[in-house]
């Protein structure tokens, strides 16, 4: 993978700014369209649009040969994702914050966490739940809220948790679909675009997942969740160690100058985590996870 990045840089494809810049950084240059490519699904939110369909500007999936995506099913309870309450909480506090997360995991909560606000980002008519247009562009746009709903920018007001107990591909009871605004009926036809027309037409498939099915190119396997062995203090170290020297390598070795360069750096940084016990992470966290594979195969 740091071969493949090496490479994209030799080619001007990778951003200079990529090692020092922070998330309102890269943010503001997907709003502006100055990225070639996007690696998650949820990235696209900052500048597809049904407008921007239409335009035939959107960023869209395009299939890769020799792809086999590892994609794990969805979990049969809740997301899979931990929130934690402190030991030393009052009892008082800790009511409260008991009080906070049932809410949280409820309809109207995940609703919200998932959607926005009804009125702002979304309105209901005859059960079915519709974006209004501010709520297509609440990613992609400065979104003002109405004064009477607390005024300010709505990316200000929006869940800074990003974490969540119930995952947005659940189906909310009280709509019967589910609470990603992206998997309502309205939202889909809504991207019926130029754009979405013209790929479904020339991959043959509804969209990107479909594709995937078809031709073989995604792996499945089941969403298991369960406790692995901690790690001991020693390890801990390694881990943190070789962690540092890894994270530290990869980003000079993206920006070598040649390819005497990047191998001599490769060479430096095996050797820097073999002395440091790499060998044992290694063996380590290979049997630390060998009973989520046993758990998989059993699902099966």
């Amino acid at each position: 993978m740091l071969k493949f990045f090496y490479q994209a840089n030799q080619l001007g494809f990778v951003d200079p700014d990529s090692a020092t810049q922070d998330w309102n950084s890269i943010v503001s240059k997907m709003q502006d369209k100055r990225v070639y490519l996007y690696w998650y699904s949820w990235q696209y939110g900052f500048w597809n649009s049904p407008a921007r369909g239409e335009e035939g500007t959107n960023y869209v999936e395009i299939p890769v040969a020799d792809t086999n995506l590892y994609q794990a099913s969805d979990t049969y309870y809740g997301d899979g994702r931990v929130l934690c309450v402190g030991s030393q909480v009052s009892d008082e506090n800790f009511d409260r914050l008991m009080e906070f997360l049932d809410w949280y995991a409820s309809p109207e909560g995940v609703q919200i966490q998932h959607a926005g606000t009804e009125g702002l980002t979304y309105t209901i008519e005859d059960g079915k739940y519709t974006l209004t247009e501010d709520g297509l562009n609440r990613f992609s746009a400065e979104v003002l809220v109405p004064e009477e709903m607390g005024g300010g920018n709505w990316n200000d007001g929006n869940n800074q948790i990003n974490q969540w107990i119930v995952a947005s591909c659940d189906v909310n009871p009280e709509t019967g679909e589910p609470y990603a605004s992206d998997m309502w009926s309205t939202t889909i036809e809504m991207n019926q675009t130029k754009t979405t027309k013209e790929w479904s037409e020339k991959f043959g498939a509804a969209d990107d997942v479909e594709y995937l099915k078809n031709n073989g190119m995604m792996t499945v396997v089941p969403s298991i969740n369960i406790a692995l062995a901690i790690d001991s203090t020693d390890i801990s170290l390694i881990r943190k160690q070789c962690g540092d020297v890894i994270k530290d390598s990869s980003w000079r070795m993206v920006f070598a100058k040649d390819d005497a360069d990047f191998d001599a750096q490769w060479d430096e940084m095996v050797n820097q985590l073999q002395g440091l016990g790499f060998d044992d992470l290694v063996a380590f966290d290979t049997e630390k996870y060998q009973p989520m594979l046993d758990a998989r195969k059993a699902a099966q």
